[in-house]
């Protein structure tokens, strides 16, 4: 029988010119965490939960939470790119972690994957390049965490929550699926976890936006 991988809703991490001997960014970064009023939604059997943060305007919103819907406001851009190979980071888990080459094919996968969002909400991807400035940034890295798939950070708003806002890493060690990158998405455009057998549960069995994935990100973005 397979494992299941879980999925977390946060990796802090930036790039760094130190040495592994620094402490790690935990206490600082993950003080953002108290920017996520509707807390983690993992154990509520609801078709949604929204964090209050996103894209565009009306950001951060109010309320939120478990099947609390949001503004229903579009943003009219978000750009991403792939991160380079070779890009050192420090995470609260780790104090050195390396990207790693994301392949031509696999970029092709991740950017259908992730159109899925696009193609039910009122929101539009544009890629860019590896250099430039960007809403979301996707790499992928070693987790030291055997059975996590990946990491996805939403738009929070505080200065030294800016470092790490829009980041998606993806576990080195596993494969590149449509359940890890659509729902680690789901995060960054600002859906928690959720109990109901959606794409955002957080250990989903399924591959693809449920009912309930798509009405959260129509109520934080409206509908195509």
């Amino acid at each position: 029988m397979k494992s299941k991988i879980l999925f977390a809703s946060f990796l802090f991490l930036f790039a760094f010119s130190c040495n592994e001997e620094e402490a790690g960014n935990a206490p600082l970064l993950n003080s953002c965490l108290s920017q996520k009023s509707a807390g983690n939604c993992v154990d509520a059997d609801v078709p949604y939960c929204t964090y209050g943060f996103k894209f565009g305007d009306n950001n951060p919103f109010s309320p939120n939470g478990p099947n609390v819907a949001g503004p229903g406001s579009a943003a009219k851009l978000i750009s991403f790119k792939f991160m380079d190979e070779g890009l050192v980071l420090k995470t609260p888990y780790q104090n050195y972690a390396e990207t790693v080459q994301i392949t031509e094919e696999e970029r092709a996968s991740i950017r259908q994957y992730i159109s899925e969002w696009s193609s039910v909400a009122n929101i539009n991807f544009i890629e860019k390049a590896s250099n430039d400035a960007t809403n979301v940034s996707i790499g992928k890295a070693f987790i030291p965490l055997e059975k996590i798939g990946g990491y996805g950070i939403p738009q929070f708003l505080d200065a030294y929550c800016n470092q790490v806002v829009g980041l998606i890493i993806l576990q080195s060690k596993h494969n590149v699926t449509s359940r890890v990158v659509v729902h680690e998405m789901g995060h960054v455009l600002g859906l928690g976890h959720v109990g109901s057998q959606n794409i955002m549960n957080g250990s989903p069995t399924v591959d693809h936006l449920q009912p309930g994935d798509i009405a959260g990100i129509q109520s934080i973005y409206g509908s195509k």
